[in-house]
C-alpha cells in the first residue's frame, strides 16, 4: 500500500511539473522592415545644393550614415520594427549643423523637408557679399 501511495505521489508531482512547462510557445520575433528616407541639403542663404554633406539618421539606439550627392540629395534605408520618431543630423565641415525630427512609418518612403545649413564665415567657399574698399595710390620719385 505504501508503495502504491509513493508511486501515486511521484506520478502526481511529475504530471504537475510537465503540465507547467510551456511546450509549443515560441517567443514572437518582431517583423523588421525598412523605411526609405530621402531628402536634400542646401546652403541656407544661396540655396545651392551641398555636395558630400554627412547625414546621420538615428532613433537614439541605432543609426545609419550616408552622404549627399552633387545635387545635395540623399537616400537611406533605416530598419524599424515599429513606427517611431527618427532624427536626421546634417553636417559638413565649414557649415553649421542642422537637426530634423520626423515620424517614420514602417515600410514606407518618406521625403523630409529641405535641410538648410549655413556656411560659417571665414571658411572659404563663397564670397561674403560684403562691400570692399580698394585704394590706389600713385607715387613718383
Amino acid at each position: 500500500m505504501k508503495k502504491k501511495i509513493f508511486l501515486f505521489v511521484i506520478a502526481a508531482v511529475t504530471a504537475f511539473k510537465v503540465s507547467s512547462c510551456e511546450f509549443g510557445i515560441e517567443e514572437e520575433i518582431p517583423d523588421i522592415q525598412a523605411v526609405t528616407i530621402t531628402g536634400q541639403v542646401a546652403e541656407s542663404i544661396s540655396g545651392n545644393p551641398i555636395f558630400n554633406a554627412s547625414i546621420r539618421i538615428t532613433d537614439d539606439t541605432n543609426q545609419v550614415n550616408t552622404t549627399t550627392n552633387s545635387e545635395g540629395k540623399f537616400t537611406a534605408k533605416f530598419e524599424l520594427t515599429e513606427d517611431k520618431e527618427l532624427t536626421i543630423i546634417a553636417f559638413k565641415e565649414g557649415y553649421s549643423t542642422d537637426t530634423l525630427k520626423f515620424f517614420a512609418t514602417v515600410g514606407t518612403t518618406i521625403t523630409v523637408p529641405l535641410i538648410q545649413i549655413k556656411q560659417i564665415q571665414g571658411t572659404g567657399g563663397s564670397s561674403s557679399g560684403g562691400p570692399a574698399s580698394i585704394y590706389m595710390f600713385s607715387q613718383s620719385a
